[in-house]
Formats: structure tokens, C-alpha cells, sequence
């Protein structure tokens, strides 16, 4: 099959899910209960947390219906930064907003991205690595999106999840989860590596929060 036919039978196989959702939108979905996300714990590990709020014109922009932002400190010198930000409902309100867009609006220069493999759970799952810059200062970030038990790195599986799963379950729920530290010494591996370690730790009780 031809690259060019293989495009246009993806769009109408998008374009006749996209009918499909839409018949969705009258319905109220069916979400199950789960803990709010401010119970998280403060302690992970030999991480301790902090709550640090947002501006009230931030927290309109993002839309989210719950949101977690938290630093979380082992020693002066390692902090983490912890974001979650949830939503019941993506079909007609705000749907969760790409890192990749909001850095650079907030003065924040992506200079590398990849998707890369990580451990959670017993299973390898893939999620976003970045490194932005402001200035002098550097951070590297991990993120991903969290459907239900989904880890989803890609925005446009992302998109087609949100359709799938709102005509097969009725529902539309996700988070954006996001974990950042400063770059020390301009040694981001070393830097990585604690995030994905601090991931680890943490993932298997953000998935208690999360409606399944």
C-alpha cells in the first residue's frame, strides 16, 4: 500500500471514529470514584513534598478539574517537581494542554526531545523526555499522558485514545502528569536517572488516584 493511501484510509478511519464520539457527547459519562488527588502522599520514598499553588488565571487556562503541584525534597540540593493535572471530561471543555506548547509560551526553549522507554510496574512503558532552557538555567523534564491504566507519550495516539475510549467506555478522563529537576553540573543523565527513580517509587500510588 502506498504511503499516500495509507494517509487517507487513517483519515477516514479518524473522521468516522470522530462521527462515533460525537453521538457520545449528549451522554454523561460514567467515571468511577477515586481518591482526590490533594490526599496524595507527602512523603515518597526519602522525598518530601510541598504544595506550591498557581495564579488563579493559570489554573482558568489550564481547565483541569483537579491539579497537583508539588516539590518534593530529599536534600538542599535535590528537589523535584511533581505536576499532575487531572480531568473528568474532555468532549466538550478543556482538553489537557501539550507541555511542548505551554514551555515556550512561559519563556521555556525545548532544546531535545525524545520518547524513551521506562519501568513502571512491571512493564515498560514510553514516555517523554525533555530538556528546556531559560536563561542560563536548565531542567529536564519527564511527561506523559495517563488514560485510565494507559501510559501514552504521543499526542496524536493521545487524540485517538480520547476517541476510542469515549465510544467504547463513555468516557473521556486523563491527566497529564509531569516530573522535572533542575540540570546539575550539566550532567542531565544523572539527573534523569534520579527522575525516572523518584517515577518508580511514586507511580504505583498515583495509580490508586486515578479513576480505572
Amino acid at each position: 500500500m502506498k504511503k499516500n493511501d495509507i494517509h487517507f484510509l487513517t483519515i477516514v478511519i479518524l473522521l468516522l471514529l470522530a462521527i462515533s464520539y460525537s453521538r457520545t457527547l449528549t451522554h454523561s459519562e460514567k467515571i468511577p470514584p477515586s481518591k482526590e488527588l490533594f490526599l496524595f502522599p507527602y512523603r515518597i520514598d526519602q522525598w518530601i513534598g510541598e504544595d506550591y499553588g498557581f495564579d488563579p488565571a493559570v489554573i482558568q487556562n489550564l481547565g483541569a478539574d483537579e491539579i497537583l503541584n508539588r516539590a518534593y525534597v530529599r536534600s538542599k540540593e535535590e528537589v523535584i517537581w511533581l505536576y499532575v493535572g487531572y480531568y473528568r471530561s474532555q468532549k466538550t471543555g478543556t482538553q489537557i494542554h501539550s507541555p511542548l506548547h505551554c514551555y515556550p509560551g512561559n519563556g521555556w526553549n525545548p532544546v531535545l526531545h525524545q520518547v524513551v522507554p521506562v519501568h513502571l510496574q512491571n512493564r515498560i512503558v514510553r514516555i517523554n523526555k525533555l530538556i528546556i532552557q531559560h536563561g542560563a538555567e536548565k531542567r529536564i523534564v519527564a511527561y506523559w499522558y495517563q488514560s485510565q491504566e494507559k501510559v501514552i507519550a504521543d499526542e496524536f495516539i493521545k487524540r485517538l485514545n480520547l476517541i476510542l475510549t469515549a465510544f467504547r467506555k463513555n468516557r473521556t478522563d486523563g491527566s497529564l502528569v509531569r516530573i522535572s529537576t533542575i540540570v546539575h553540573d550539566n550532567m542531565p543523565d544523572e539527573d534523569w536517572k534520579r527522575i525516572v527513580s523518584f517515577m518508580q517509587a511514586m507511580y504505583p500510588q498515583f495509580i490508586a488516584f486515578i479513576p480505572q
